[in-house]
């Protein structure tokens, strides 16, 4: 009886989710935005018997108006040679230029070869050390000027200066702008190895002097409103490149920092990796939206149904969908990063460790901007990427 009560709720949400709201679209953006102000601070229980609280601030840009596009992916940078560059060329660095890739490491392997030979003959080279045990914060749930890396002094803020100097060295022609978004960082410098009577990882070494890595992401925004992601990463069962057109990998950037004591000097390592997009066409120059409440109810019966379990984040920006005449189409789009699961009974797929702190069922939920319409997770069709809502333009 309780699997078929779960199995109705669920029924309900996909019915609800195919059905047009009432609540038109006939909102500006900066209405959205005042609505947005009071954030979302509500507990539901679930068809699971369980309690979900959300306990959020909500990001909607401060703009006057949001324009939608087409898109294609950033040209290469004039002057910076197309192929990969591991050399000294420019100073210390090396070079990826690519169309809709970028990336910048410093030092280069020449010069981090030099300095491993270096220690080695001195005796100082450390041990490779294993994987590490990491921390991942989320939108929304990070300090700016903390450094969150074991023996890395590196923070978010640092990362985004390093971004923000990459831009203007080599994209000073072009308005590209960068918004901080989550982090993973090396919290322990512990080897962990499986325990099976446990089933879970524990540690075996210690190492004082191991450095660890900072990842941190960035978003791109195009007229001050953040790409939020590919339209196919909506689809909560996605993994992988299992479909046509779907590999397309990151949007906006990367920064990663690491010290670099186990070959012998006390600099700090960095990796900028860009992947960007540019506006070709106008397709419209403002857009209207429905409130912000048709937003939360959708979600809202997610969760009652015990199908959304977390929510980290709601944000409104742009999705990026492929298009069949131009490469991309940027659809306004507000997004859900939590745990979705497409059945309620459902458990996780994989245990959670001590390793494995974000579970496969972590995805980006995505809800039609102007409708408040749930962009339908579980959608298999090979032609998926390419199914943008339609657009609705103020009449």
């Amino acid at each position: 009886m309780k699997k078929l009560i779960l199995a109705m709720c669920c029924l309900a949400v996909a019915l609800a989710s195919t059905q047009a709201f009432a609540d038109q679209p006939t909102l500006s953006i900066p209405d959205v935005y005042n609505q947005a102000q009071t954030g979302w601070h509500q507990s539901y229980n679930t068809a699971r018997g369980e309690s979900v609280t959300v306990d959020i601030d909500i990001a909607v840009p401060d703009v006057s108006a949001f324009p939608c596009y087409y898109a294609e992916d950033m040209q290469p940078v004039n002057g910076v040679p197309t192929s990969k560059n591991d050399m000294a060329e420019y100073g210390e660095a090396a070079t990826i230029n690519n169309p809709g890739f970028f990336r910048y490491d410093w030092p280069n392997r020449q010069i981090q070869r030099q300095w491993q030979t270096t220690a080695r003959e001195n005796g100082t080279m450390l041990e490779s050390f294993g994987e590490p045990r990491a921390l991942v914060v989320r939108y929304g749930h990070f300090d700016m000027d903390t450094a969150y890396s074991v023996n890395n002094p590196s923070t978010m803020r640092d990362a985004e200066t390093f971004m923000a100097e990459c831009v203007q060295t080599f994209f000073s022609d072009k308005a590209i702008g960068l918004t901080p978004h989550w982090l993973r960082a090396h919290i322990d410098p512990g080897k962990y190895k499986k325990n099976k009577a446990m089933n879970d990882y524990e540690k075996v070494r210690d190492d004082p002097n191991f450095q660890g890595c900072l990842f941190t992401y960035f978003d791109q925004t195009i007229d001050g409103i953040p790409v939020l992601g590919y339209g196919y990463q909506g689809y909560a069962d996605y993994k992988g490149a299992s479909m046509k057109d779907e590999s397309k990998g990151i949007l906006g950037g990367i920064c990663i920092t690491q010290g670099m004591r186990d070959i012998g000097s006390e600099e700090l390592y960095r990796s900028l990796q860009l992947k960007l997009i540019s506006v070709t066409d106008l397709i419209a120059e403002d857009v209207p939206f429905c409130s912000l409440d048709a937003v939360i109810q959708t979600a809202e019966q997610l969760i009652s149904a015990g199908q959304l379990r977390t929510v980290d984040s709601l944000r409104l920006g742009y999705v990026v969908w492929l298009d069949q005449t131009n490469t991309y189409k940027l659809m306004p789009t507000w997004v859900i990063e939590g745990e979705l699961f497409a059945n309620a009974t459902a458990d996780y797929r994989t245990a959670m460790t001590i390793l494995t702190s974000t579970p496969l069922e972590y995805a980006n939920v995505y809800i039609n901007a102007q409708t408040g319409e749930l962009i339908d997770p579980w959608k298999s069709n090979e032609n998926r990427a390419y199914d943008a809502p339609s657009l609705i333009t103020w009449r």
